[in-house]
């Protein structure tokens, strides 16, 4: 048993559920995508955020210092969840940098993290960590390697396809007090 928890007797009370890996794909596919959720609140862990609010289609951009090596960080940018603003008001077509268009009925998010690099001195991303996200749930992204003092930069950007609440919260979840 993984972590010493039988998932038949604790899901209730654990959140834990498990079935045979075979249903996540080929004819029995049961799931199209999962997600891994982390409360921590028990470890040390909260949010430090910042709500932007009536925001334009402009690139903004928050810094954030890390006083310690302490556990690992939550990074998200969140705006209403999908269909609290009914599909009509923000559905539109979107043509991608690869030249593709599509209908997308959320609004679109650019999510870029940039860390600080002190024999450069400038910033440089982060691999893996920028993205464009369809916005109808929340995509973190996991900061675990870091040191004390490192310096980090996130560039966020909306096209909000004419919702009518241009609102986010840009949060991290972790041990700092950021």
């Amino acid at each position: 048993m993984p972590l010493g928890v039988d998932p038949r007797e604790s899901s209730s009370d654990d959140g834990i559920f498990v079935f045979p890996k075979e249903y996540m794909k080929g004819e029995y596919k049961c799931l199209d995508e999962f997600y891994i959720g982390h409360y921590r609140d028990k470890e040390g862990y909260s949010d430090n955020w910042f709500d932007a609010l009536e925001i334009d289609e402009e690139y903004y951009y928050y810094y954030f210092k890390v006083p310690e090596v302490n556990g690992e960080m939550y990074l998200t940018v969140e705006t209403y969840y999908q269909d609290i603003i009914p599909n009509e008001c923000t559905t539109q077509d979107y043509t991608f940098p690869s030249g593709k268009t599509k209908e997308v009925n959320n609004p679109l998010l650019y999510f870029m993290l940039y860390k600080w690099n002190e024999r450069e001195y400038k910033y440089i991303e982060v691999p893996g960590k920028g993205k464009y996200y369809s916005d109808g749930m929340h995509n973190p992204l996991l900061i675990y390697d870091y040191s004390a003092d490192d310096q980090f930069l996130v560039y966020v950007q909306y096209m909000w396809f004419n919702s009518p609440a241009k609102d986010y919260t840009f949060k991290v979840y972790s041990k700092h007090d950021l």
